[in-house]
């Protein structure tokens, strides 16, 4: 819309330029001055508009890539924590061990900063990347908050193992992060020049901790491995 907008512009500066043109040509002299002050009139208008668009781009691109830098490692964080120890809590009347509220309280992911002071931007980004980041953030918080409420609800003793029914429902939340994350991160990754090395630095910066893990498998790849591992909500 706004670029049909701008070609109206120059439609009527070039039409304004014809016409000054040939009242000069035929002695209508203040007529052609008059035309003139028309196109510097559109002029304005034109660059101002040309500059507001660029503005918008780099302001858009700006964003998609902090938010994007942020995500990643956010992803990147709740697929290595599913892979181990959270996947063999999936399936029905899973019982693969317990832990303590201390060890829990180490699962739960971080408070998404970059997010969180760029919500009211979010709109300035094309396509499904809102709706998907939103969804994405939902389920990270969702998450955050079973854990918190596990861990408030637990004996305090570092002794005290969490019940086997708390840890599953933990599982699970990490489960329900994974679809959403890999929405976002294939909205977000077409407006980011370099996602493609943001998203190596996010993985690695994780897998390298976790002896003969190939560093070369992406987040998307290790999301489309987990989802196909059965699990239940009873």
């Amino acid at each position: 819309m706004r670029a049909l907008s701008i070609w109206w512009i120059i439609g009527l500066i070039v039409l304004a330029a014809l016409a000054a043109g040939a009242m000069i040509a035929f002695g209508n002299e203040n007529m052609g001055k008059a035309g003139f002050l028309i196109i510097g009139a559109l002029l304005a208008i034109i660059t101002t508009v040309l500059v507001d668009v660029r503005k918008r781009q780099v302001q858009v691109r700006d964003l998609a890539r902090v938010l994007y830098a942020e995500l990643t490692h956010l992803v990147a964080r709740c697929v290595f924590d599913s892979e181990k120890p959270w996947k063999p809590y999936w399936p029905k009347d899973a019982s693969p061990g317990l832990m303590n509220a201390t060890k829990l309280r180490k699962f739960a992911p971080a408070v998404p900063t970059v997010y969180s002071a760029t919500a009211g931007q979010l709109a300035l980004l094309p396509g499904t990347a809102p709706q998907t980041l939103i969804e994405f953030h939902y389920r990270l918080s969702a998450l955050r908050r079973e854990i918190d409420n596990t861990v408030a609800g637990a004996n305090p003793s570092d002794s005290s193992n969490v019940p086997i029914g708390a840890l599953r429902q933990v599982g699970l939340r990490f489960r329900q992060t994974l679809a959403p994350s890999l929405k976002a991160l294939e909205a977000l990754a077409p407006l980011v020049a370099d996602s493609a090395e943001m998203e190596k630095h996010a993985r690695t910066s994780y897998y390298e901790t976790r002896p003969g893990s190939d560093l070369t498998k992406t987040l998307s790849e290790r999301i489309d491995a987990l989802l196909t591992e059965p699990f239940s909500m009873e």
